[in-house]
């Protein structure tokens, strides 16, 4: 940790980017075996050596759905987390344009 506390500006941004990157590993990873999952117990009804066309056909359209739905997800998530940035920094710079008065009275009102 102190290593973290000493080092250069770049130095903790490739640490930044490294964490960010095993993040979206991780994600595509999690990705890829939920759809596995969820797919082959939908759409594979009798395993054997080969899938059928209609094995094949249902597999196909439950991936696409479900990489759609992630996607939909993922946008609204990050949406939302946009929204409840901007929320807290406008919170803040109002907060920071606070008189003297307005303090007192933030104070007297919050006991």
């Amino acid at each position: 940790m102190s290593d973290l506390m000493t080092s250069t500006t770049s130095e903790k941004e490739e640490i930044i980017e490294e964490v960010k990157q095993q993040l979206a590993a991780a994600n595509a990873q999690e990705l890829l075996t939920k759809m596995t999952e969820k797919c082959f117990c939908k759409c594979i009804t009798r395993p054997g050596a080969q899938l059928n066309s209609s094995e094949q056909k249902c597999i196909s359209m439950c991936m696409d759905r479900f990489i759609d739905s992630w996607n939909l997800v993922s946008r609204a998530y990050g949406t939302r987390i946009q929204r409840e940035q901007n929320r807290i920094l406008s919170f803040e710079i109002n907060f920071e344009n606070f008189t003297t008065s307005q303090f007192e009275l933030l104070l007297l009102f919050s006991r």
